[in-house]
């Protein structure tokens, strides 16, 4: 009696009963599955030595019917398993995608910086050039500009030659004459003198407007090299983002084998928890994917899309490099007022 009352009460057994009644074998809790499914095949081979084949069979189909079970829900784990695992891969990926358009952009913002800081320093220098111009210039008529014509020097010539022969009225007439021109000719000499200034001026600013062309053109084509490579960099985490994104969607509709061996649609987006996965869609790698062009940059005169390779890749590390040695010069300033500080 208390043996039968034993196995009456044993789950396996109860579990292994129950599912020639009513229980499906899903319904097995999974701690229970391998040992109902070992009893079955006890009972199985007894009944064979018994010669209870018919009992046998229905051992045999429930047997099945749980190897089958198990072996799609170990295909389901391990699909939910790399399903989590890419979606964790996903969100690691996004991460780094959102970093590399933070990098870029500061990478872009640095440029724009160091850019108007040297364009700043040209302007300063080319005015200064301008300024110790105009005071180079801004003198009394020098003496190569001062030369008298030979009409001028001639009547002061006679000038004084009727003065030493004692003829004061012809010198009074001569002298006169000798300054009204010699007032005709410093008034040329003065007007000569400022029209050379002024084309000497001039062409000292046409010679400034052509070398803030070249700088500006200079750093037009930097631009143009570097904006194809850091969108490239960042291209290069939006199709790490999107190929992720593709195998995510892979796992939303997979074939599966039935019971009768035909194939039926099953969904395997499931996490660890039973609760269908948040999957990011291709729309994630759509922000922030607008080309960053500074309305404060004039017109580029150069396309980003005919720049060379090698030099856009270049000048992408270049800005890389300004970036990092001017985040260290940062640090260093901030470190010495914190010294400083501590010391008052």
């Amino acid at each position: 009696m208390k043996t039968k009352k034993k196995q009456r009460n044993d789950p396996v057994i109860e579990y292994a009963h129950q599912i020639f009644i009513d229980l499906p074998v899903s319904g097995i809790p999974y701690n229970y599955q391998k040992r109902v499914l070992n009893f079955l095949k006890d009972q199985k081979n007894q009944a064979i030595k018994a010669g209870d084949y018919l009992s046998a069979q229905k051992f045999d189909d429930k047997i099945n019917e749980m190897n089958l079970m198990r072996t799609e829900d170990t295909y389901i784990t391990s699909k939910n398993g790399k399903l989590e695992e890419l979606q964790q891969r996903l969100v690691a990926a996004q991460q780094e995608l959102e970093q590399q358009r933070e990098d870029k952009n500061r990478i872009l913002d640095l440029f724009q910086e160091e850019r108007e800081e040297e364009i700043t320093k040209m302007y300063i220098q080319l005015d200064n050039e301008l300024a110790i111009f105009d005071e180079e210039h801004n003198t009394e008529v020098p003496p190569k500009f001062r030369k008298f014509s030979p009409e001028y020097l001639n009547l002061r010539k006679r000038e004084k030659f009727m003065v030493s022969s004692k003829r004061y009225v012809e010198a009074d007439k001569l002298k006169k004459e000798a300054d009204a021109r010699e007032i005709v000719e410093r008034n040329n000499q003065q007007t000569n003198w400022e029209n050379y200034v002024k084309k000497q001026r001039e062409i000292l600013i046409k010679k400034q407007d052509e070398q803030r062309r070249c700088f500006i053109e200079k750093w037009d084509r930097e631009w143009a090299a570097l904006l194809p490579s850091a969108e490239n960099e960042v291209a290069k985490y939006e199709n790490a983002v999107k190929a992720i994104e593709s195998r995510i969607a892979e796992f939303h509709v997979t074939q599966q084998v039935g019971l009768d061996g035909t194939a039926t649609s099953r969904n395997f987006a499931i996490t660890a928890n039973g609760s269908p996965p948040t999957v990011t869609t291709g729309k994630t790698t759509a922000r922030n994917a607008t080309s960053r062009l500074s309305t404060n940059l004039p017109p580029l005169n150069v396309s980003p899309t005919q720049s060379d390779p090698l030099r856009s890749r270049l000048t992408y590390i270049r800005a890389t490099n300004y970036n990092r040695n001017r985040q260290q010069k940062i640090q260093k300033q901030r470190g010495g007022k914190r010294a400083k500080s501590s010391i008052h």
